[in-house]
């Protein structure tokens, strides 16, 4: 059975979806934004790319906290 999306319909949808962008589409990008900054809050955000990706994936540290998160996710 194919259903037919025509008229106002298709607008039915929209206020799901509105939702979806305020509350989960626009803060992820934002934080993807920020993730790529040198910004401590007060002082304006510095471009610096993926510098902090790649000093948090070259902690040890770092790295065991993953690891032990993901094995009590797991278990």
């Amino acid at each position: 059975m194919k259903i037919n999306m025509t008229g106002w319909h298709k607008y039915m949808a929209l206020p799901a979806f509105l939702l979806f962008a305020v509350f989960f589409l626009l803060p992820f990008a934002r934080g993807v934004g920020l993730s790529l900054t040198d910004w401590n809050g007060f002082s304006t955000p510095t471009y610096i790319g993926f510098s902090n990706f790649i000093s948090f994936f070259s902690d040890e540290r770092a790295l065991r906290d993953v690891r032990t998160t993901v094995l009590f996710a797991l278990a």
